[in-house]
């Protein structure tokens, strides 16, 4: 899908944002206005984020995107956790949002250059950076549980508006092969471990993170080669 395509496919999400930032500036929002982009592992929620920030940059707007894996420090015990998120961390960032902090520590998750080695056993690491708000119109705030109303994940009230990007269970299934695959040898899982690390992470999606599908506004059906249908709901 071309740039083009995807403005297009993203039109109405654009104009639902731009009316949020505006709603703020005339003082009908109480906070900085909050988009909730959320969908299982593989689904292309940062693709997607990067993209409708670029659109709503275009258009003059200050945009930034938190990822929910900023809240996710590494455990060395149980590297392959897959709910690994400080509720308690989210929820202190989001208050200070709330109650309209100028200066405010934003944290992101960053790939290790060679992440799986004896130097670097985590594969990211968690930094901070120093946000004027005052520079900020919108949040996106992008992640697997971002639109989650179930303790003690309860996300989903803090934002504004929230979008689910709906792929396949192969879309995951490919996604964690490719990273899987971009090991070293040595550290690349056994099949039969890797499959049962793959299906807990598809019982992990049904559980968790689909049925937050219900508290979104826009529903974003992925396709083949990163093509999108977006439907208002």
């Amino acid at each position: 899908m071309s740039s083009n395509e995807l403005n297009s496919a993203i039109a109405p999400i654009v104009e639902r944002a731009q009316n949020l930032i505006n709603s703020y500036a005339q003082g009908k929002l109480l906070s900085k206005p909050i988009i909730a982009i959320a969908g299982g592992s593989g689904a292309g929620k940062s693709y997607f984020s990067e993209h409708l920030q670029a659109a709503l940059q275009s258009r003059g707007y200050r945009v930034l995107v938190i990822n929910q894996d900023g809240f996710s420090p590494y455990n060395e015990k149980n590297p392959d956790a897959l709910i690994n998120v400080s509720a308690e961390k989210v929820d202190v960032f989001m208050q200070a949002i709330i109650t309209g902090e100028l200066k405010i520590e934003v944290p992101s998750r960053i790939r290790n250059e060679h992440p799986y080695s004896s130097t670097t056993p985590s594969p990211y690491t968690i930094t901070h950076q120093t946000v004027n708000m005052a520079d900020v119109d919108l949040i996106i705030f992008e992640g697997s549980l971002v639109l989650s109303s179930q303790a003690p994940y309860n996300f989903f009230h803090y934002c504004n508006m929230g979008i689910f990007i709906a792929a396949t269970t192969q879309h995951m299934c490919d996604w964690k092969t490719e990273r899987e695959m971009a090991k070293p040898r040595e550290l690349q899982r056994p099949k039969e471990i890797f499959d049962e690390h793959v299906q807990k992470a598809i019982r992990v999606y049904y559980d968790y993170v689909l049925p937050t599908k219900r508290n979104a506004t826009f529903i974003v059906y992925k396709g083949n080669k990163d093509q999108y249908v977006v439907i208002e709901q």
